[in-house]
């Protein structure tokens, strides 16, 4: 990156930490003459029980506060963390990332900077654009303007995101993508290291010769997991295909009864939560990756990528199209269709042949790799913050 004149303060205020967010927050923390401060809301969520074993080479906080919605749900949030105030106060930042609008932490932190005249930033993940029409929908599309009024511009994740934010009146030039995505390079080079090691991991894992289908993610209902259940509970059981699926939440019980409802107990697994590095050992041993959920972006989706898995997703997986407009072993499929699901699991299976040893070199196309590393993203991203006459790089 081309070094500036003077040092940039940024501060981001983000809900939760997470491992790959903050591992790009190290290499924007690392460009020359940026002074970074990361300001967490939280430590993490019951349903996101990672154990932070990854270094932060950036200055962070975790701030004081509440979480006003804990009681609901596992996976409920509204945070409120009234001392945000006093440490943007102490770091004094010409810039303010702010992670959503969701959170009553968020629009403090926006007032704050409005308050200050300091330029804010909203990274917004959502891409929903709904079909209401009631006074609710037009409240909150008030309220979405107004925020693209007094911001200086946005970080939407993806093509979808962008839309969403240009739907409720964000201008075009106002926006730059900055994608959610994993250490694409690094996922690729441990991978490598694990296909070495496949007859060990099965062993691990107690796999013999089934044929995986993954699924990583939280149990809850719009992850439409049951969905998944009811598609394998057709597929003839020759086939030797297993089901693995990796995650909590609220629907862990019912989605297990469920399996044992459908006779599909045998060929489904579930391992609950699970760190980083098992879901990578699980990478290296699948053939097809499934995500039929209803979601804002989808980093999962993209570390199956970078294993050379065929990708089976919804219609409403915000990075689906992202991804596929990268990487050609994908399907997209409409989400509550179980029939089209069973069929495109098993088109998927018959085709995933031998890939020879450069499957996980060759993976992605280079343009990922390029377009998607931590490095360039920063690039682009400090490129965007300082440019007086803002160029639309979405």
């Amino acid at each position: 990156m081309k070094p500036r004149s003077r040092i940039m303060k940024i501060a981001v205020v983000t809900p939760i930490p997470t491992p790959y967010r903050d591992a790009f927050w190290n290499v924007v923390g690392e460009a020359p003459d940026t002074n970074l401060h990361v300001l967490y809301c939280a430590t993490g969520k019951p349903d996101r029980p990672w154990k932070i074993k990854w270094h932060m080479n950036f200055h962070h906080k975790f701030l004081k506060g509440w979480n006003l919605l804990g009681w609901k749900s596992r996976e409920a949030s509204l945070y409120c963390n009234p001392e945000v105030i006093i440490q943007l106060n102490h770091i004094q930042p010409e810039k303010v990332l702010i992670g959503g609008y969701n959170h009553l932490t968020m629009l403090l932190a926006m007032a704050w900077s409005v308050m200050n005249s300091r330029d804010f930033y909203l990274m917004c993940e959502t891409n929903h654009l709904g079909k209401s029409k009631g006074i609710r929908s037009r409240l909150k599309r008030l309220f979405i303007e107004a925020i693209g009024r007094k911001s200086a511009g946005g970080f939407p994740t993806g093509k979808a995101a962008s839309r969403y934010l240009q739907f409720h009146g964000w201008k075009k030039d106002s926006l730059s993508y900055l994608p959610n995505v994993p250490d694409i390079n690094g996922i690729t080079k441990k991978l490598e290291l694990l296909k070495a090691e496949g007859a060990q991991i099965r062993s691990k894992w107690k796999i013999k010769d089934e044929k995986i289908i993954i699924y990583v993610g939280r149990l809850i209902k719009k992850k439409n997991v049951d969905h998944l259940i009811k598609a394998i509970a057709n597929i003839n059981p020759e086939s030797r295909l297993a089901l693995v699926v990796i995650g909590d939440g609220d629907q862990a019980q019912d989605l297990q009864s469920l399996s044992q409802k459908l006779g599909t107990e045998k060929v489904t697994r579930f391992l609950g939560f699970l760190e980083p590095e098992s879901i990578l050992e699980w990478f290296a041993l699948a053939s097809v990756f499934v995500l039929p959920s209803n979601e804002t972006w989808g980093v999962a989706p993209i570390e199956a990528a970078s294993a050379g898995l065929h990708l089976i997703l919804s219609e409403n997986v915000g990075s689906a199209f992202e991804i596929s407009d990268r990487y050609s072993k994908i399907h997209i499929v409409q989400e509550g269709n179980i029939q089209q699901w069973q069929t495109t699991i098993l088109n998927a299976i018959d085709s995933n042949h031998d890939l020879g040893e450069d499957r996980y070199a060759s993976s992605l196309t280079q343009h990922l790799l390029q377009d998607w590393s931590y490095s360039a993203l920063a690039s682009r991203m400090l490129t965007f913050l300082t440019s007086k006459r803002k160029i639309s790089l979405v």
